[in-house]
């Protein structure tokens, strides 16, 4: 379109108009006074109104030569500008079966894209359907300038910063589950078989699994003009979550494409409507569960809970929403400042936060740095648990050392001493955290914004986020990520400011229902707070999965029968308190079918290991260091009082013709190391029992301790995990509902426990719920732990 044409009329139009009120004022004067026959007059009035006419028409002219112009450059954006964005019009680009574009809804009924009716609407009256438009090349408004528009459209005015319309058109998220490459809706789920959950934000579609009310996108909370977002389905048994870049314009539907994320759109964009999301159902009847979530940088915005039934006659695809951003971006703080790619490196040491790869958080800690923080933690906890002593015996005289228990007879504290035992490792948690994640020379953009992360994916899913920890040199820094503290606070303990989670959550507090997923005193927080939500083994779940050589398991034994336990007592232990411990897990609540068989010899106790009949192997013995050199570092060895075990003696059973190899295929159980130190490991010592146990033996994992632990404590700590797994918990469910627990009588002992395997590990599969035919679309968030006792 040319410039020239548009400014002149305008200025026709202006001084025509100054004419014509010039004329028709002397012309009624001449009347009045007489001076001018009827006959001039009307001929002087038609000839005024021609002045008015043609400038008149000539604007209008303009006008719809405007509009013309625009209709053309949407269906060819780049006819006038190669330089302009290549966003797709809604005339253009691809759209699915049955979607009908605006200019055509009057004439041709729309059987898979409507909007939803009044009832329908949270808090919008019915709006007409949503048109596709270019943030590059807008509509006309009634207060817009057209040279403006041509310019900014054209690529010759940068654009304006938009802000979000008030009387922006609702737009909804639309998801469902299709059958690869296809987009019609599936109910009916096969067993293994691929299919794919389709998602797209615009018009309400029929076959979408949300519904109106639950479906809106909250866009008024992001910042104003077109976004690109992410799609991040993470899925039961996956380590990884599938993530999905796509474009959201200011107004119309999303779309996805090849381009690069966060970057213009180039000449060769080719847009698809729909965000494709790979799922494949499993081999046996059951339900597949998962997370998808849709983030705008490293916030999430909404996230829906997936419910796939496979295998199952009448059951449905489930997709409820759990949460969504309910304060402006802006409102996040810290993590409003932190983009989605702040992480770039592919490999390397780094947290993961809940499978997406876009919100790692790089960690670098040299080996001896490691060891001074890992050793400042593991003293603090030891000394929360034991003192020293010297005292002189009453009949022999004779003086006595040794180490005693500060915890009572029901393994609880006072609140004073608990609250400062908090303090202490509230400084030496936070002095690890700050080695990990700022150490010197490296960017502080990780350390600065993933607290604020962590806390808004709780908040966003309802549950604890899940931590999975990459460290491909665990044995130069195997950090206690458990006592991890990422609030501020002074190195003073005396100077912390308490907040009222100490009390509520301790001895004194009140322990009736569950514990949330965030504090609920957390707007109170100052930057020296002292905060059980601060510690990494409290508010998150964490995954630190052993290397192994295959694919780690989700379910130890997918069987119905009863769950068995093996219980290797060593012979060294105060033999009242163990046949105690043993009986109580063994008559529960709840019950399982336990086996304590005798091993007073390595190979009774080979022989027991031998068969694929238990799921979970639970080792209750001392634990203690073999340092065969002053120079070399110290091994760890089980103590069974006849006879000791090492990681290599476990390496031995497995290349030996006793064992089936491989061992343990079929059914890989839980192995509990529950003695003093048995996971402790740094670049002083040698700790193999963890690769031992599930790259060698077979095992799905390895639950151990970092510290010592005195063996009444260590016997009532697996007897709150081995309820919690009975109940159906996955190994990081348990093992936090196990800190907090303990947390309740004043106990942090439950910080010096570790899971080496998958989050989700669970002894048994999830059971299958009834089939529904039509299932509420209310949220429900995940269960919490219990706060009861």
């Amino acid at each position: 379109m040319p410039m020239r044409g548009l400014w002149w009329r305008r200025f026709v139009v202006v001084l025509g108009g100054l004419v014509w009120l010039a004329g028709v004022a002397y012309g009624i004067w001449l009347v009045v006074h007489g001076r001018f026959p009827m006959a001039a007059v009307l001929i002087a009035v038609g000839a005024l109104c021609v002045l008015y006419v043609v400038p008149f028409q000539q604007s209008r002219s303009s006008r719809l030569e405007m509009r013309s112009w625009q209709a053309k450059l949407r269906k060819n954006p780049r006819s006038e500008s190669a330089e302009a964005e290549a966003i797709p019009d809604e005339q253009t680009r691809p759209q699915p079966d049955g979607a009908v574009p605006p200019d055509t809804a009057t004439a041709t009924p729309r059987d898979k894209w409507l909007e939803p009716s009044a009832d329908d609407l949270p808090t919008r009256d019915h709006e007409p359907p949503i048109p596709f438009t270019s943030n590059s090349i807008p509509e006309l408004r009634e207060d817009e300038d057209e040279d403006e528009v041509y310019l900014r459209a054209t690529g010759h005015l940068a654009a304006v910063n938009v802000q979000w319309p008030m009387d922006a058109p609702t737009r909804y998220i639309n998801t469902f589950v299709a059958h690869p490459g296809e987009e019609e809706a599936v109910t009916a789920l096969d067993l293994s078989t691929d299919y794919e959950l389709l998602l797209n934000i615009g018009r309400l579609h029929t076959a979408s699994l949300l519904s109106a009310a639950h479906a809106r996108w909250p866009g008024e909370l992001l910042p104003g003009g077109g976004h690109w977002l992410r799609a991040a389905l993470l899925l039961e048994g996956r380590q990884e979550a599938v993530t999905v870049p796509f474009h959201l314009p200011a107004t119309g539907e999303s779309f996805v494409c090849d381009c690069e994320a966060g970057l213009p759109h180039t000449a060769v964009c080719a847009p698809r409507t729909w965000v494709r999301l790979p799922v494949r159902t499993p081999d046996r009847p059951g339900v597949l569960r998962g997370e998808l979530l849709v983030y705008y940088e490293a916030a999430a915005v909404v996230a829906m809970r997936v419910e796939l039934p496979a295998g199952t006659p009448g059951a449905v695809p489930h997709l409820p929403v759990v949460n969504k951003l309910t304060r402006s971006f802006g409102d996040l703080g810290k993590l409003a400042r932190r983009t989605a790619s702040v992480v770039t490196l592919e490999r390397g040491e780094r947290v993961v936060v809940n499978g997406t790869g876009f919100l790692d958080s790089p960690f670098a800690i040299g080996a001896n740095a490691a060891d001074t923080s890992a050793a400042n933690v593991r003293t603090a906890l030891f000394d929360s648990h034991f003192s020293a002593f010297e005292e002189t015996g009453a009949w022999s005289g004779r003086r006595q050392s040794g180490l005693r228990s500060r915890y009572d007879e029901r393994f609880a504290k006072s609140h004073a001493e608990y609250e400062r035992d908090l303090r202490r490792l509230a400084v030496e948690g936070s002095e690890l955290y700050l080695g990990l994640f700022c150490p010197p020379g490296m960017d502080s953009t990780s350390a600065y914004t993933l607290p604020d992360l962590l806390r808004h994916e709780a908040r966003i899913r309802a549950r604890p986020p899940l931590v999975q920890i990459v460290d491909t040199r665990t044995d130069e820094h195997a950090m206690l990520w458990s006592a991890v503290y990422d609030l501020p606070v002074s190195g003073d303990p005396d100077r912390h400011d308490v907040c009222p989670s100490v009390r509520r959550f301790g001895p004194e507090g009140d322990h009736t229902g569950p514990v949330p997923p965030v504090c609920p005193y957390e707007d109170t927080h100052t930057d020296n707070i002292l905060c059980p939500y601060g510690f990494w083994g409290l508010s998150c779940l964490l995954e630190q999965p052993p290397t192994v050589g295959r694919d780690l398991e989700t379910v130890v034994h997918d069987g119905t029968d009863g769950v068995a336990l093996l219980a290797a007592v060593g012979s060294g232990l105060d033999a009242r308190l163990a046949g105690l411990h043993v009986d109580r897990l063994r008559e529960g609540p709840p019950t399982c079918l336990l086996d304590r068989p005798s091993i007073a010899t390595e190979s009774e106790l080979v022989a027991a290991l031998q068969p694929e009949a238990m799921d979970v192997v639970y080792f209750y013995c001392h634990c203690g260091y073999d340092r065969r050199s002053p120079l070399a570092a110290a091994d760890r060895y089980l103590d069974f009082g006849g006879f000791t075990v090492k990681p290599l003696d476990v390496t031995r059973w497995a290349r030996s013709r006793d064992w089936e190899f491989p061992h343990w295929q079929r059914r890989r159980p839980l192995v509990v190391l529950n003695g003093c130190h048995t996971s402790e490991a740094n670049s002083g010592t040698l700790n193999r029992f963890v690769p031992a146990f599930t790259q060698w033996a077979g095992a799905s994992g390895v639950v151990g301790t970092e510290v010592a632990v005195e063996q009444g404590l260590a016997g009532w700590v697996m007897e709150l995990l081995l309820a919690r797994l009975l109940a159906g918990d996955s190994a990081a469910d348990a093992l936090r509902s196990v800190r907090w627990a303990m947390l309740r009588r004043g106990n942090v002992m439950g910080l010096a426990y570790t899971a080496y395997c998958l989050a989700n590990l669970a002894l048994r599969p999830t059971p299958t719920p009834s089939p529904s035919p039509s299932p509420s679309p209310s949220p429900s968030p995940s269960p919490s732990p219990t706060n009861e006792e």
